[in-house]
Formats: structure tokens, sequence, C-alpha cells
């Protein structure tokens, strides 16, 4: 019985403890908030999304208003030195709710309210030069006396096309002098820099961020007009930076921070030339010694790339104590801390595994993930499209993530999976003629069928194979959306990875056709399973592997293979979310058509599009095969299979086909003895496929029927079969028929 009631009693203290915690929610939305408490803006906020939802005819999606009002609330309840990520789908409103934000900061820093100076400032990140520009116009509009936002970014091609070089005599960066120029101390755009302390609102790009988004003191702080210090307390970054960063330790590195310990003091003074001396001898001893005897035990490693371990690199001789020594000798020689070498004697002090890669030399690489929060950061929201397939925000420890909101169905989109190795799609595949042709041949088999369904398509490629596919498709001009520059200005190539991000000018766009996959180099995929391997399954993968002496291939580990399969699907929506699906709501069918992608990158796109339709297309075109061989080029003339298999494309096979014409063809006796151990033809040239027939000494060869030729071009031959076995077909000729014209006589050369 006391049991019973005990167990009653908890029950009901429970239950009481829940509705006082939901009373005092309750009150604390009611009560009336402080004047200075950012949360006072989110009416105002939510108001300003309404309208400019309003002015562009857009409706919400069913808990799309209320998904951006708790990111609203986020922001305005920030903590200093917090990360957030805010995972909004591409087109959901993730930009549009920054504009609202920044109107209504930008009208309390206009009247100095108590929440402007709770807040102190603002710090904007964006992808692009124009986003910036346009940003700093909308905060400005409400500017008195003085602008609110100031956009800091170097001179670069847009802003040089604008016609901002003081001078005039630049439109590009190439053709900006930089700090050669007369005017460079008074170039607006080469002292933008200057300006960053001069407004509450600082914009910045990624790459300036990128450096310094460790650490962002140096743009916290801002000075108004009355002289007082301000520090900028949020951070708002549009689209996550590369947050895995790998530092290499390589013979370059030495010998450059080696010279620049020699150039920094001059060595006629004899005091500072004994000081240089000593250091530099203390840097061969510590850093040049240990690391050609480390390089040295790596070059007996069969991988291209492989594991350092920690007590590998104390066996070299890389010793905490003489390390913190050398550390001090530098500090005592430079008069700072702030160079490069510090950098690279900490990464040897840190004791963590590292990895090397093969390539011109051998170097060494330290992955690792950065850190944005400490308590001196500002408080931090990464808005990101593809949140859910970024585990560097998903699985990070140090960032809170808000939930990620399913809000659409996906049935309209049609995702297309063709199969099939005739052709290698890849960046480096396609430097080959063979390669391009064969994708350039199975485009034009696709696009007819295409065009039935869809009026634009956006085909994106490598930016090197742009302009080169862009010529071979002239005849498909009307419907493909050429690549758009920062002006607006569409360019002679195909749209290319890299080049669209952040972009909405291929929104009319219902068909997304990917011309290969923007793959990164093996060590990319490398040092982020390793930066990421938070649970260290990764690392006991590998040790457990070797343990029991299994040959380990690093960069074909499932980790490193799996870090590939998320980074490609992150990066294939990002690019269909470049077309009409990224209006959201609508019910137009939308098209993406992939080649040959890994299976677990399939798998990504399933799990993140949800409800949409994947079909696998098993086989390729036969167009690709035949133009694979007749694009195939030898000293930049086409190869004589080439000539021979195109020869007999065009053949209309009713007349006949002597070895003296296939040699003016090809350029080369056919049947020659040199030829015999060549390269392989095509399998059926004459098996099951023509028939020969004597005609007194000299054989033609015919076709036995236009379905039965369409074999010749399917698969290759060996040159040296086909000559055996044209040579046997002529002898049995001339022993069983006549070479008069009445005994002509024909068999297939597959019966011999």
């Amino acid at each position: 019985m006391n049991a019973e009631f005990t167990a009653l009693a908890s029950e009901v203290r429970k239950a009481l403890d829940n509705r006082q915690q939901k009373d005092s929610e309750d009150f604390n939305q009611l009560r009336c908030r402080n004047k200075s408490d950012p949360m006072r803006l989110l009416h105002r906020v939510m108001k300003r999304l309404d309208h400019s939802f309003s002015i562009h005819g857009l409706t919400y999606l069913s808990g799309q208003r209320e998904t951006l009002e708790k990111a609203a609330e986020a922001v305005l309840s920030a903590a200093m030195g917090t990360v957030t990520a805010i995972p909004f789908q591409p087109g959901l409103g993730k930009s549009t709710l920054i504009r609202a934000l920044l109107y209504v900061f930008s009208e309390e820093f206009r009247d100095n309210t108590p929440i402007a100076q709770r807040i102190s400032g603002v710090i904007v990140v964006v992808e692009k030069t124009a986003e910036a520009d346009e940003l700093e116009q909308h905060c400005n509009k409400h500017a008195i006396d003085r602008p609110i936002a100031r956009a800091i970014s170097s001179p670069n091609d847009y802003h040089l096309s604008k016609g901002k070089c003081p001078n005039g005599s630049a439109t590009s960066y190439k053709e900006c002098s930089g700090r050669s120029c007369a005017e460079y101390s008074i170039c607006p755009l080469a002292q933008s820099t200057q300006q960053i302390h001069d407004t509450p609102i600082l914009i910045l790009l990624h790459a300036r961020y990128h450096m310094y988004m460790e650490d962002m003191g140096r743009f916290m702080s801002w000075i108004s007009p009355d002289g007082q210090t301000h520090s900028r307390s949020i951070l708002l970054v549009d689209e996550i930076p590369p947050l895995i960063e790998d530092d290499g330790l390589d013979l370059a590195l030495i010998n450059e921070l080696e010279t620049a310990f020699a150039n920094y003091k001059p060595s006629y003074m004899v005091q500072v030339g004994k000081e240089k001396a000593a250091l530099l001898y203390a840097w061969s001893r510590t850093i040049r010694t240990p690391f050609f005897k480390l390089i040295g035990t790596l070059r007996k490693a069969s991988d291209l790339y492989g594991l350092v371990y920690p007590k590998e690199i104390k066996k070299a001789g890389f010793t905490a104590e003489e390390l913190q020594t050398l550390k001090k000798q530098i500090t005592s020689y430079l008069g700072t801390e702030n160079h490069p070498s510090f950098r690279l004697v900490d990464q040897l002090l840190s004791n963590q595994n590292a990895y090397y890669a093969v390539g011109q030399d051998i170097s060494i690489f330290y992955p690792r993930l950065r850190r944005l929060n400490s308590a001196s950061q500002p408080a931090t929201f990464l808005f990101s499209g593809t949140a859910i397939l970024s585990p560097e925000l998903s699985r990070n420890p140090n960032i809170i993530s808000l939930p990620d909101p399913k809000l659409e169905s996906f049935e309209r989109l049609h995702i297309h999976v063709q199969r099939g190795d005739s052709f290698n799609s890849s960046k480096t595949g396609m430097k080959r003629s063979p390669n391009r042709a064969a994708l350039t041949a199975w485009l034009k088999y696709v696009l007819p069928e295409i065009s039935q369904r869809h009026s634009k398509i956006l085909v994106a490629t490598y930016k090197e194979q742009s302009e080169a596919f862009w010529l071979a498709l002239k005849e498909w001009h009307h419907l493909l959306i050429p690549f758009i520059d920062s002006d607006g200005q569409p360019q002679e190539q195909l749209p290319y990875f890299g080049g669209m991000n952040g972009s909405n000018q291929y929104l009319e766009s219902t068909c997304v056709i990917c011309l290969g996959l923007n793959r990164f180099e093996p060590r990319d995929y490398i040092s982020r399973a390793l930066a990421l391997d938070f649970d260290r399954r990764f690392q006991a993968e590998i040790d457990t592997a070797q343990e029991v002496g299994e040959p380990v291939q690093l960069s074909r580990t499932p980790h490193v293979m799996a870090e590939q399969d998320l980074v490609l699907a992150r990066d294939i929506v990002q690019l269909v979310f470049r077309s009409a699906l990224r209006r959201h709501g609508e019910t137009q069918p939308i098209e993406l058509w992939l080649l040959q992608p890994p299976n677990g990158t399939v798998e990504h796109l399933r799990s993140y599009f949800g409800d949409c339709r994947i079909e696998e297309i098993p086989r390729l075109p036969e167009s690709c095969a035949i133009a694979q061989v007749t694009g195939k080029t030898h000293m930049g003339n086409q190869t004589h299979a080439g000539r021979l298999l195109e020869y007999l494309q065009k053949w209309d096979g009713k007349q006949g086909i002597t070895p003296a014409e296939i040699r003016e063809v090809t350029g080369q006796p056919l049947l020659s003895s040199k030829r015999r151990n060549g390269t392989q033809l095509f399998k059926t040239i004459f098996q099951g496929a023509l028939y020969q027939k004597a005609l007194g000494k000299t054989p033609f060869i015919i076709s036995a029927s236009p379905d039965t030729r369409l074999g010749i071009f399917q698969q290759s031959y060996c040159r040296k079969e086909m000559y055996h076995a044209y040579h046997k077909y002529t002898k049995y000729q001339s022993r069983n028929h006549s070479t008069s014209t009445q005994g002509i006589g024909c068999r297939r050369l597959s019966n011999l």
C-alpha cells in the first residue's frame, strides 16, 4: 500500500510541476518585455516578411510562416558565443528573412533605440559582391545623415565592371594594378577595410569571413559619431562556408618559412647574425631533419594516401620539448607570435592524427573542423539550404541545429539515373576527346525526347568544357540556357559547376542535366572523413584493419566514400534548386538527369526529396559507343579505326566495298602484317553483320541487311582475328569458286 501511495504521489507531483512550468511559460509570453529586449522586434520582422511575400506575389506553404518565425525568434534571443544552424530548403525564404531582420535592425540603429544599444551591431556574410552591394543599399534606405551599413570587398571584376575604378583605367581585376597604382591610397575599393568601424551593420563576403571565422574580433567593434565604441553581437551567414581545414606540411613550406627567417633581419649586424644562425640551425634540427626522416619512412608505403600516427611523428624526431624551445626562439627573433611558423609548430604539438598524400612530392596534412563558438565570438547563425546533408552542422557538438521542416512534397520531381560505362564523365575523363564525343552523342540522343516535355533546359558541366559543349550543341541553343554572368549577360558557354552559386537566373528551366559530377580530389574527402570523425569510428576501422594485417586503401574506405556520396548529393540538391523547383507550391513537373552517380548519392537524394520518383536507365544508346570510337585521335588526327567506322556509318550498303577503298579511307592497308597486333577494332565488322563475295580475284564486302549492319558498331573486334578470318575466307574461295562472274559465291564469315 505504501509503495502504491508513493508512486501516486510522485505522479501527482510531476503533473503539478509540468503545469507550473507551462503557466510560467505562458506568463513570460504575456508579460511586458523590457524596452531593450530584441524580442520586441518579432512582430515587426514578421510584418516585414509578410510584406515581402505579398509584393512578390508569393503565398506561404503550410507551416512555412511558423518556421520562419521560429528562426527569427532564435536570432532575436541570441546569446553571445553560440552557433546555431538554421535549415531552410532553397527558396523557402532564407534570404528574405535575413532582409526582413536587417530592415528592422536598420530602423533601430537609425533611431539609436535601447534595443539597438543592446544589440550594438550586426555582421552579415554573403557569397557575392552583388548581394553585398544590394544589402548595403537595402539597409541604408533608412539612413539620414550617415550610412547604417557598409559592404567590405576588395577590387574585383564586379566592382570594376561597374566603373568604380577611380581613374577609369581598370574594368576587370586583371587590369587593376593594385598597390602599384598611383591612386591606391585613395581608392575606395582598395581601402574599404578601413571602413569596418564606421557603421553598426557590416557586410562581408565569404572569402574574407573564411579567413577570420574563428576570431571575428577585428570586425566586431564600430565607433558611433559621439566617439563611443560598440561591439557587434550578431553574425548572420547566408549559406555555410567551408568549415574543414587541412593545413599541410611539405618541403616547399619548410623552405618558404626558412627563407622568411633568413630575410627578416640583415646579417651584417653581428649579434643579429648570430641569433639568425642559431634559429636556422634549430629549425633544421627540429623541423627539416625529422621531416626527411618521416618522409623516408612514408616512401615505403604502397598507397598514395595513408594515416600518419602521432607515434610515427615522434619517432621521426618531432619531440614536444624541442618544438617548445623552437617556439621561444622564433618569438625572440621575430618579436611576435603572429607568424605562419607558429601554426606549423602547433600542428606538430597537437598530437592528432594526420595523413600523407603522394603527388609531385609527399605532403602531410592535419585536417580539423574549425570552431566558431567561444565567449568572445558574436552569436552566429548559419542559414543553410542543405544542413541535413552537412554533418559539419548536423552532427557538430558545438552547433545548435534547429529542426529541418519538411514543408513540401516533391512528387513532381523525376530523377533519371543514366548507367553504363561506355565513357568516363569525370573531370579528368572529359579531357579526352572520345569521352567528350560520347557525351555529346548522349545529349543529342536524349534532348529530342526531353524537348517534348520542356521548353527550357539547364545543362551544367565543368567550366573547362562548358564552351566546347555549347558549340557542339548549336542546334539546341533555343532550348538550352547559357551561362549568365554577374551582370546578367548570357555567355556562349554552358552553365558550370561552382558558377551558379546563389544565382536565380535559371528559374525558367524545368529540366536539369548534370553533364558530369562535381567531384573533388580524394584528399578533400579524406580530410572531411577525419575531421568529422566525432565518434572515432573511422579511426577504429583503420586501426582494426591494420591489426589483422589487412591492406587499407585510405581513399577507398567506406567512411571516405560516404563523404564523397554526401558532398555530391549536397551539390546536386543546390543545383536542381537553381531551376523552377525553387518555386515552391507549384505543380509543374521537374526532371533531373544524372550520369553514372554513386549509389550512395542516389540514396541521399531519395532521402532528401522524399516522395520524388527515381528511374534507373541501365544502358547507354549505341550512338555513344560509336562516337567514342570515331572521336578517338592520335597526335591530333582521327585514328584509322575511327575513320573506318565513320565511313561504314555513312555507307548505304548497296554498293560493294573493296579493300582498296578501305585502304583509301583509313590511310593504311587494313590487312597489312604490321596491323595484325593493332588496337581493338569492331567485334562484328564482318562476323554476323556482313557478307563477303568474291568477284574474280577481287573480294567485295557487302551488307547483309540494314538491320544486321547495326551490329558493326556495337563492340570492338581484334584486328588480328579479323586478319586471319579474312584470309581464311579468301583461301576458301580460291579453292571452291570459279574466278568468273558466273561463279560468284556468298557465305557468312561466321560460318567459316
